[in-house]
This record gives C-alpha cells, structure tokens and sequence, in this order.
C-alpha cells in the first residue's frame, strides 16, 4: 500500500508563513510569534523565501535597514532571527549564532530563534545547525518541541550528518516528552531500543506503555534486540493487545469529540475502532468525509487520506465493489493534485488483488505519468512493483522481463516493494538475497521479521502479496536470518 509522504518543505513554510496571534497555550498550536503588522503579505513571503533559500544575501540586506529602524522586542526578536537564518544560506555561521542569541534574549519564551535555527539548517543541509536548534529547545521549552511538525522532525531525525550517537539522544529526550502523539510512536520505539542498548533498562522500561500503536507494539513483540523487555510490552498489550486496543479507542474518541475536523484524529479514531472490531463504526467516521463529488474535489490531502483508509477498510470489509468505487470518486475528483497518485497506486493493488488485471493495467496508464511527475523514488518503485505484478497476471511475458530488469535496477529505492515484484514474478532466489540482507541490517530487519510472520500481524491484509511473503521462510538461509533477528508474534498478542 502506497504511504503518506507529507513535504517538510510545506510544513516548514506553514509554520513560517501562517503565524498565529500568540505564543502557543499547547503544543496544537503553532510556535512561531505574530506576522508584523505593516509588513504586507506578499512582501513578507518573498523576504521569508529569500531568506530560506532564493537569496539570502539580499534578504540580510532588507533585514539590515528594517532592524535599524525596529525597537519593538517581538518584531526585533523575530527579524533577528529571520536574518540568522539568512546568515546560515551564506555560511556566515558566527553572524548567524549571534543572531540567533539576541532574537533569544529578546523573546525568550517563544522559540522563534531556535525553530527558525532548525529549518534554515534543513533548507541548506547545515544539519549541524538543526542539531544545535533542537538542543536549545529541549532544554527548556517543552511547548515548542511539541509544536514541530512530523514531517520537519522527520526529515532532521534522517540526516547523515549529524552523529547517529546524537540523533538517538534527542529521540530519547523526544520520547519521554511523549513528542509526535500517535505519529511519534516509532521514534519511541527505536528510543526504546537505544535505552536497551545502552544499558539504562528503567529508563527503557519506563517508555513502554508510550509505545501505544497495535502495529507497532506487535513490532516491539517480535523483536530479539527487545527480548529482555518482552514481558514488560506483553503486560502494556494485554491478552490480544485488549488494554491497548481499549485504551487507543477512549483516548481515540476524545481527541475526536474534541477536534472532529483534523483528518488525523479521525483517521486514528477509525484505526481504533477497526483494531477493537468495531467495524460498522469504523466504515461511518470514513463516510462521513467527501460525500459528494463537490465535497470530494474540496478535500485537502489530510481529508483524502481519510477516504483511502476508508476504501482500504470497505475492502476488509469484504466490500469489494463498495471500495473500488470509493477509490475511483476520490480520483476523478482530484485528477490535477499531485497527491493523488498515492490512492490511485493503492486503487490500482486492490485491482490486481482480486485479479482484475485489465482494469488494473488500464489504470496504471495514469499512475505512471503522475509517478514520475510528482512521485518521490520509493513512489517509483512501487508504480514499478505493480506494474510487474499486473503484467505477470495478464502473462505479458516478454514485458515481465523487462519490468524484472528495471525493478532489480531500483532495489536501493524500496527494499520491500522489490521482494514483493519479485515474489510476483516466481523469482525467490532474488527476493531472497535482498532479504537476507535487510534482516542483517539493525536499522531494517524489524520490518522484515513483521512481513516474513507465519501469520500476518495485520489480519485481512487487503495487498495481493502479503500471502506471499511467508513462503520465504521454507528456504533454510532465510528461516535462520529471522529467527536470529526476532520471532513469530506469540498468538496471544494477535487480534482476535
């Protein structure tokens, strides 16, 4: 199934650009202080977007003669902090810094040196600047870490530049602030994992209950690095994960009841519901969005992952038809946005998984323009997997060998996606080298020992491959490889 992909970039220039009236009361606002008052919008984005990037040498000069004239604390602050991060796109770093140290001293509280700090560093790949930014702000600003959007923590967590020894630091330090909610399980986790690595168990052992995601929980069950905390994942899951289920669907339904139009709280309140059996309700949070093909050309991405998740759980569902066409309205109604790609990929595996390969082939004439337009590389390898699979199920034999070549061409771009073309296409010595070497790689073997499971850990798994996958395991070099990196999920922590 084709993920969301949300852009750094557009989260990076939201809390930029969108500013609010005040400094956040909680961490669902926004951390970023007021938009100047005489500074006219247009005016203002362009100084924003010279300075990240467009060209930072004439925003300093802009910020120089405006700061000349500012003596309002709030206003001075954050244009400080604006030319700190211009100063960063000209390498002039000590410049920066004492940007950054006054914008703070004149507003201490709310954080606006240290976020801008922290997106100037991604803009121009200074990740050691990020690093510095996040360390301020854990320090001592809770509020402010909490507001940082996933998508621009995501993209900081998987630089190469700074130590790994560090990023697993802040992950520890993020963890324990509980950072992320539902989206920030997986930065628990691995914060877990290090706690166990380095021998601080109570701490280890104190994060547990906030590793609070049915997937992810079974996850942490399966994996040998976790072995010594088994016992304590298995008391946080309850007999089929039954505490969690039940506490995700309480916590689940009062974030909705509070906050009924964020897409996210929704999507989690429909997951809860799915997890506790309670089908029925699951299908009516999905249907209430994009009712109408007015409504559905209105949906932002947010809300139109609303309506894939509820295509996906029609089809669980054993709706098959009900969710083709759920699918095929959201797609005609968004054919220009370039976030549409993601629900016509999954539409296009529904498709084949019931084996209507036609209809499937016919659709990918439209996936492959928008994958290479708009799609990331992983995208790509997906629109590539399927490709292969509907072409193995039309018996397009010259063409499977072809498509053959160019999947194994991008293995680097989705380890996944090319075992799961290549299980399509009946080449298991293939699918079986790339994973043997992902099970021995710590950064990926955890998701390699949950798909190779004898019994899938998501029950009705709606992809045409995931009956595939176990198959792996009856070759010896493979079976051996998964046993050493973790272990069939006990039956007791399945959902029942």
């Amino acid at each position: 199934m084709m993920g969301r992909g949300a852009s750094w970039q557009l989260a990076a220039i939201a809390i930029i650009i969108g500013f609010t009236a005040s400094v956040p009361a909680s961490a669902e606002q926004s951390a970023t202080p007021p938009q100047p008052k005489h500074a006219e919008t247009k005016s203002f984005d362009d100084l924003v977007e010279q300075a990240l990037g467009t060209d930072p040498r004439a925003a300093i000069h802009k910020l120089d003669a405006m700061l000349a004239q500012l003596s309002g604390k709030e206003e001075r602050g954050f244009f400080l902090a604006l030319r700190g991060a211009a100063n960063i796109g000209i390498g002039k770093i000590d410049a920066a810094s004492r940007d950054f140290d006054e914008s703070r001293q004149l507003a201490p509280d709310d954080g606006v040196a240290d976020n801008l700090r922290l997106i100037a560093g991604l803009v121009h790949k200074r990740y050691d600047q990020s690093s510095i930014a996040l360390d301020q702000l854990l320090a001592g600003r809770t509020a402010n870490v909490l507001a940082i959007d996933r998508p621009i923590m995501g993209e900081y967590l998987s630089n190469k530049k700074v130590s790994q020894e560090k990023l697993d630091d802040q992950r520890i330090e993020l963890a324990k602030l509980y950072y992320g909610g539902a989206d920030g399980v997986l930065i628990r986790l691995r914060a877990v994992r290090t706690l166990v690595s380095r021998g601080r168990r109570p701490e280890a052992i104190a994060l547990v209950p906030k590793v609070d995601e049915v997937d992810v929980l079974q996850s942490a069950l399966i994996d040998r690095r976790l072995e010594s905390l088994w016992p304590n994942f298995e008391q946080s899951a309850g007999a089929h994960m039954a505490t969690l289920i039940t506490r995700n669907v309480t916590e689940a339904q009062a974030a909705f009841a509070e906050r009924p139009s964020k897409a996210d709280y929704r999507r989690r309140l429909m997951t809860a519901l799915a997890a506790a059996r309670r089908v029925p309700e699951a299908l009516q949070r999905g249907a209430e969005i994009g009712q109408t093909p007015k409504a559905l050309a209105s949906l932002d991405e947010e809300d139109a992952w609303v309506v894939n998740d509820h295509a996906f759980a029609l089809f669980r569902a054993g709706k098959w038809s009900d969710a083709d066409r759920r699918f095929a309205d959201l797609i005609q109604a968004n054919t220009e946005k370039p976030w549409i790609v993601n629900m016509v990929i999954n539409r296009v595996e529904l498709l084949a998984r019931v084996g209507n390969y036609v209809e499937a082939d016919k659709l990918l004439g439209s996936a492959e323009p928008f994958g290479k337009a708009f799609g990331s590389p992983f995208a790509q390898q997906l629109i590539r997997r399927i490709k292969l699979c509907t072409a193995v199920g039309l018996k397009q034999t010259a063409l499977v060998q072809r498509l053959l070549a160019e999947l194994k061409a991008h293995t680097k771009d989705s380890t996944t996606a090319t075992v799961e073309g290549l299980l399509c296409a009946g080449d298991a010595a293939a699918a079986e080298k790339v994973v043997l070497e992902q099970l021995a790689d710590a950064d990926t073997a955890s998701t390699f020992v949950a798909l190779l499971q004898s019994a899938p850990l998501t029950p009705y798994d709606p992809l045409l491959w995931a009956e595939a996958w176990p198959s792996l395991r009856q070759r010896p070099g493979v079976e051996a490889a998964f046993q050493k990196a973790g272990r069939d999920l006990p039956d007791l922590y399945h959902i029942k």
